[in-house]
């Protein structure tokens, strides 16, 4: 049990680091270096380098195919969010960056400004290295990239620490984590776009979510669990990506048109633009909003429909869903309105699942919620939603998201592909044996439980394997 506790304490640290290093490069992006945000974001790395499982040696915080890894092990859940560091850390040809808890201000200065200089003019691991030694950083360096061995194993080039990627560490990891980064990455860059004052251009959203419904189409279980990766992003990034997730899960089944499939996937994807203007320090808590703070906090909806309508290509969709998605004829609502307008498709999908992800979401302050207990409070929130669509989204969704890891009543341990004709009774991959013994692919099959009778009971799901409220980290091979 304190090996357990101690393993999530660990990524709980380290997925700190990592969201502190993607806040800094974002900060750094938009403000100068003197402004309060970047100071502020500085002091936050240096604080989690302070926690005990840094304080007695360096940390070396590594890349390997496309995703941060720790003492050999890949953090799935703060990889999610940081292709911009794992891209900056490449494109200078390196394969991680080290420091110490005796990292100065000045130093991490340097380093930003290392990782956030166009490759070209940092093109090797030399050269940054070069620079940060001109500048007197003594704690910090960037490390020589990793190869896997050609019998399986891994060799480190360099001076890269024996043993930092384990074999086969990644060889487990099937969740389309690149899709995932890359509209991570689009919602950073039009973040900084709309501080840095500049025109919004939409064709890469519109490229984005065509991907996202492919990989739908393909796959949706694996990339609906991807997004169950649960950890506090600074910027709420994670919230509009499984919203925008479930929207389109859920319209696809309500239309065959692929320009109104992608015009709500769009809408979802930007429906909290307007968060981009809310002060970090409001956006960024980790407790419940004060009176004041939630004021603020809900000025995001006609901040962000003004900041799509300033962009004379936006999809008036796009700005319909912005402004309207937490308007409502009850109490609670808002903007506040003299009549309430008519809502489209797309912003009564999203105002279904928006209010769904919050219950269910991990958050700082809070546990994730069942869906049962979500689909529960939402039916009783009168005037809240469209009704019909909302008992539609349940069917969709059932009871057991997809991609969830559920055991059997027999005993096996299976994970939710597709909801079946019976909500409670989904289809579902099994995983192991009845005695937990984990089955290779090929001998994983398909069940459907709404069809499947064992001897003397039917095949029920019998709970379903919890998340943490910790932040993912894959364990060792």
């Amino acid at each position: 049990m304190t090996e357990i506790k101690d393993d999530q304490a660990r990524a709980a640290a380290i997925s700190e680091l990592v969201d502190a290093f993607v806040v800094s490069m974002m900060n750094t992006r938009i403000y100068p270096p003197s402004h309060p945000r970047v100071v502020a974001s500085l002091g936050e790395i240096r604080s989690a380098l302070q926690k005990a499982p840094f304080a007695t040696g360096p940390v070396t915080l590594g890349i390997v195919d496309k995703c941060l890894v720790f003492e050999g092990r890949p953090l799935i859940g703060a990889s999610l969010s940081a292709k911009r560091l794992i891209d900056a850390i490449a494109d200078r040809g390196a394969g991680a960056i080290e420091l110490t808890s005796e990292v100065t201000e000045h130093e991490l200065r340097s380093l930003l400004g290392v990782l956030c200089t166009r490759s070209g003019e940092l093109a090797t691991i030399e050269q940054a290295d070069r620079r940060l030694a001109a500048e007197n950083c003594r704690w910090v360096r960037l490390l020589p990239p990793y190869s896997r061995a050609s019998g399986g194993g891994t060799t480190g080039l360099g001076e890269t620490p024996e043993g930092l990627l384990r074999t086969n560490a990644l060889d487990n990891v099937t969740v389309p984590i690149t899709l995932y980064q890359s509209t991570v990455q689009l919602l950073q860059g039009l973040t900084i776009t709309v501080n840095q004052g500049s025109a919004l251009s939409f064709e890469s959203a519109q490229a984005c979510i065509q991907d996202l419904i492919g990989q739908l189409r393909m796959d949706a279980g694996s990339l609906l669990r991807m997004s169950r990766y649960e950890q506090h992003d600074a910027y709420t990034f994670g919230h509009s990506i499984r919203v925008c997730m479930l929207a389109v899960n859920f319209a696809r089944h309500l239309t065959a048109d692929e320009a109104l499939l992608n015009r709500i996937g769009v809408a979802a994807l930007l429906h909290d633009i307007g968060k981009s203007k809310i002060p970090f320090e409001v956006l960024h808590c980790r407790t419940r909003l004060d009176s004041e703070q939630k004021r603020v906090m809900e000025q995001h909806s006609v901040l962000g429909a003004q900041i799509l309508m300033d962009n004379g290509g936006c999809d008036p969709m796009c700005v319909a869903c912005a402004f309207g998605h937490h308007l409502t004829t009850g109490a609670g609502g808002y903007p506040k309105l003299l009549h309430m307008p008519q809502l489209s498709l797309a912003t009564k999908i999203t105002k279904i699942c928006d209010v769904y992800e919050a219950l269910t979401a991990v958050r700082p302050y809070k546990d994730s919620m069942s869906p049962l207990r979500a689909f529960r409070i939402m039916l009783s929130m009168q005037n809240h939603f469209d009704g019909k669509l909302l008992r539609r989204f349940i069917e969709v969704n059932g009871i057991y998201p997809l991609g969830s890891d559920v055991t059997l009543t027999t005993g096996e341990r299976a994970r939710v592909e597709r909801s079946s004709s019976i909500f409670h009774l989904p289809v579902v991959r099994i995983l192991t044996t009845p005695a937990g013994d984990t089955l290779h692919q090929e001998d994983q099959v398909a069940m459907d439980l709404s069809g499947v009778t064992a001897i003397e009971n039917e095949v029920r799901i019998a709970e379903v394997v919890e998340r943490r409220s910790q932040p993912a980290i894959a364990a060792p091979s």
